[in-house]
């Protein structure tokens, strides 16, 4: 079955998608992005719409973290959260 919890996260986000800093609001954000866990206490989430040729340096690329357990708590709103992060 694999990480649920990275799982709810990637469906959670590509569902609330287009987020106010998007560049281009495209229809089919599904699949936009994918999120894994760097720690025991730890997930990155990498959004594909800044991994295009605007960003080919890779040092500049903003790496968006989140804990754990605020992933585990239902009353975590993860696309509110990303929306101010980002």
């Amino acid at each position: 079955i694999g990480d649920m919890l990275a799982q709810r996260a990637m469906y959670l986000l590509d569902i609330a998608a287009p987020y106010p800093t998007d560049l281009v609001h495209n229809k089919d954000n599904i699949g936009r992005f994918y999120v894994y866990p760097i720690s025991d206490t730890q997930y990155c989430i990498s959004d594909s719409d800044y991994f295009d040729s605007l960003y080919q340096d890779m040092d500049e690329i903003e790496w968006i973290y989140v804990q754990r357990a605020q992933l585990e708590d239902p009353r975590f709103t993860l696309p509110h959260w990303y929306a101010i992060e980002r």
